[in-house]
């Protein structure tokens, strides 16, 4: 009894519960209430990866549906169309602004993978907006560069194709360039390179250029339903980086308000930094802005033909083997048309 009494008055004081056994009562409350916390932060854990797996899952069966849906439809039909500016392909600014899109393909293969740090710096310096279409054989072969191009608010990177191909639904070519053969390979040409990039910046292409900028109208309705719209041009800026520095200038003062103008990022032996760095302080005090194409909407234009001086046929600057189809092998004759159609691609100069 006396035992009893004494323990009672240990464990409390005045009337009050003694410190050290409310410590180790707390501590014991404590410890119940973080293995709660623990058990509910695992549950939400486990229903959290359930979940995500479960919407992976889902996201992959829609797309494997989009794609049967997109190839299903499209296969078959035969297409009318064929070239720059077929039926769909957007080539002005939807605007009546002074504005101009500088737009500059990276094409990439083995003699289109260079890159033109002198173009890319001076639209840096002068906070120029540019447009850069990219394939995925160029991003392969500059993998930093991409990732730096990609971080700059100056510049959208935009689709030219996993493989650089013309988008064709039954495999025509242009300029000795073989076209995809199917809907499903023109399928992959396009959807392929814009996961790329969606994979390495976080963020989609809007807009889709075809290798040679040359496709078919169900090309560009294959794109739409994958929701992209497919790009051309209005003003030839360097011919395939043929034109002289001189040429490149006239090209780009020469366009008109609302110009999508083609030009090339991936040969810096050509002469289009030189040519543009000329002509931009002068479109300038024109009164001309450098837009991206999302700051305003895009239009078809089927009526007219692009943009481009009266020049003569461009001197060629390196060795014909480079080259290929020539009217002549001596170094320093010019092409023939043939020729300079085929070099307008921008993938013949050494890179």
């Amino acid at each position: 009894m006396r035992l009893r009494c004494d323990l009672s008055r240990t464990m409390k004081v005045r009337g009050k519960i003694h410190p050290l056994f409310q410590l180790r009562k707390n501590e014991a409350l404590g410890y119940e209430k973080d293995m709660i916390s623990n058990k509910i932060v695992l549950t939400f854990l486990i229903f959290s990866s359930l979940f995500s797996l479960v919407r992976i899952d889902l996201s992959q069966s829609q797309e494997t549906q989009t794609k049967e849906k997109i190839i299903s439809t499209f296969t078959g039909k035969i297409p009318k169309e064929w070239g720059e500016k077929v039926t769909g392909v957007k080539t002005r600014l939807g605007t009546n602004q002074k504005v101009i899109a500088l737009t500059f393909d990276a094409c990439g293969g083995p003699r289109g993978s260079g890159y033109d740090a002198k173009l890319i710096n001076y639209l840096k310096s002068e906070k120029i907006s540019a447009t850069l279409f990219i394939s995925g054989r160029w991003i392969d072969a500059n993998r930093d560069i991409f990732q730096e191009l990609a971080k700059n608010p100056l510049f959208e990177i935009e689709n030219h194709g996993l493989n650089h191909k013309p988008c064709s639904a039954n495999g025509r070519s242009v300029y000795g360039i073989e076209g995809t053969k199917s809907v499903d390979k023109m399928f992959y040409e396009i959807e392929e390179n814009a996961i790329k990039i969606e994979t390495l910046t976080g963020r989609k292409p809007r807009y889709y250029r075809p290798g040679a900028a040359y496709c078919d109208e169900i090309c560009v309705e294959v794109a739409n339903a994958l929701g992209y719209e497919v790009v051309s041009f209005n003003v030839l800026g360097d011919a395939g980086v043929t034109y002289s520095k001189n040429q490149v200038k006239e090209a780009l003062l020469n366009a008109p308000s609302s110009s999508i103008v083609l030009l090339h990022m991936n040969q810096p032996k050509g002469e289009t930094a030189e040519g543009l760095i000329e002509a931009i302080p002068e479109l300038r005090k024109r009164g001309f802005e450098f837009v991206k194409f999302s700051e305003h909407s895009l239009k078809w234009s089927p009526t007219g033909k692009p943009v481009a001086p009266n020049f003569p046929p461009p001197v060629e600057r390196h060795p014909p083997s480079i080259v290929g189809t020539h009217s002549s092998t001596a170094k320093g004759r010019a092409c023939t048309p043939k020729c300079v159609t085929v070099r307008r691609l921008g993938l013949l100069l050494p890179g």
